[in-house]
């Protein structure tokens, strides 16, 4: 894997290289592998994004997370054309949340969770949005029956415990749509730590 800075997420050896500098995302695509539904295996996924010419590229369990290169800098242009190309290849449209691997550091360094203590009956979960709320919610914020817990809310990033009850644990991204009125894909927060290993 190309060496990256951990302070901007571009690869070192693009920087140094006079070449345009290469820019490390990591896309959380929405509902595949869930219920038996959108089934795509992570070595397909890896080959759609290498053959459309993103490099670097890493795949992260079933969930749907892919790490890669790629020079551009617009966000924006940037997912329509990840989402474009997973519709040509998979035949759906599949939403595709994207963040440079710079913000994913941060968000680490930010410690959500840093106050609490590891317990086995609570889950650590962060929802990415697909906006931004204007409505500020007064937190915390639990779901009715008391198994989900919205802590905070930065931006499009919402971070969350699950509680478990009578053995089992609530998962948060239906009660995070339900509650912001944005769409949102939703990851452990183990999930986003091995990120920056890859």
């Amino acid at each position: 894997m190309p060496v990256v800075s951990r302070k901007s997420g571009k690869s070192k050896a693009a920087e140094q290289s006079g070449l345009a500098p290469l820019n490390r995302y990591a896309a959380f695509l929405r509902g595949i592998n869930v219920g038996g539904r959108k089934i795509i295996k992570m070595e397909e996924l890896s080959r759609i994004f290498t053959s459309a010419g993103f490099s670097g590229v890493k795949t992260l369990i079933q969930s749907g997370n892919v790490i890669f290169n790629v020079s551009a800098d617009d966000i924006e242009a940037l997912k329509s054309r990840v989402e474009d190309v997973l519709l040509k290849e998979l035949g759906y449209r599949v939403e595709v949340f994207l963040l440079p691997l710079g913000e994913i550091i941060e968000m680490l360094k930010s410690k959500p969770f840093g106050h609490l203590q590891k317990d086995k009956k609570i889950k650590f979960y962060v929802s990415l949005l697909s906006g931004q709320p204007a409505k500020k919610l007064k937190l915390p914020l639990f779901s009715e029956k008391k198994d989900l817990e919205v802590l905070e809310i930065v931006r499009n990033k919402v971070y969350i415990l699950s509680h478990e009850i009578n053995g089992s644990f609530g998962f948060p991204n239906n009660f995070i749509e339900e509650i912001t009125g944005f769409s949102a894909t939703t990851r452990n927060w183990n999930t986003i730590e091995k990120l920056v290993k890859e």
